[in-house]
This record gives structure tokens, C-alpha cells and sequence, in this order.
């Protein structure tokens, strides 16, 4: 006699028991982008980079910020400002320390910076 796994019911009830779990988080996921939407419609988000102006970062950071406000809910504009000096160092421990933090402050730091000591601003 030929024994029938149970297995592929299994996988179907823990299929739907988790998309029924899930549906309370994809709604609040709806109601957060709203809000953040709103959060972001006409204010200026600041990109800070850890390099001068014109060196390989600064390019990249440009590059990406010229497109990057359109996947931001509210798309706000965008402004960029330059703040070498010490490899990045200055501007990683400015965002630890003194920067505003309510969310429209990003930074482009050297990858190089993660491994070195954080100096503060």
C-alpha cells in the first residue's frame, strides 16, 4: 500500500495561515506610506558627501540624488552639500553627533570609513 505525504498540506496551510497573518502588516505598510508621503511633500531632503566637490563620490552621490527623489513617497527636492576632510570622517561623525534627526539628512561617506576610527565633529 502506498504510503501519502502529508507534506504538501503542510505547506499549504502554512501558505495561507501566513498570508492571512500578513494582511494586518501589508495595510498598516499602505497607511505608513501615507503618512511618510506626507511627511515628505515639500521639504528639501540634504545629501551630504564626505568628499570635494568633483572627486569620484561627490559624482556619485549626484548621480544617484538626481534620481533618487522620485522613490522617495512625496518626492522632495533635493540638495547636495560637500563636507570633506579626513576621509570622510568629518562628515560620519557630524551625522552621529550634531546633525538634525528628523529624517531628511543623508550622508555619502567613503566605503573605506567603516573601518577607521570615528572622530567627532
Amino acid at each position: 500500500m502506498p504510503r501519502h505525504s502529508v507534506l504538501p498540506i503542510l505547506s499549504f496551510a502554512t501558505m495561507v495561515l501566513g498570508l492571512i497573518s500578513a494582511m494586518p502588516f501589508a495595510t498598516g505598510a499602505a497607511m505608513a506610506q501615507g503618512a511618510v508621503e506626507k511627511f515628505y511633500t515639500g521639504k528639501t531632503l540634504q545629501i551630504r558627501i564626505g568628499g570635494a566637490a568633483g572627486d569620484r563620490y561627490d559624482r556619485y552621490a549626484r548621480v544617484i540624488g538626481r534620481h533618487f527623489y522620485k522613490y522617495v513617497p512625496g518626492q522632495p527636492r533635493i540638495s547636495f552639500k560637500n563636507m570633506g576632510g579626513d576621509g570622510s570622517r568629518k562628515l560620519t561623525g557630524w551625522l552621529y553627533n550634531p546633525a538634525p534627526t528628523d529624517g531628511l539628512v543623508l550622508g555619502a561617506v567613503l566605503s573605506s570609513t567603516a573601518c577607521s576610527a570615528i572622530r567627532p565633529a
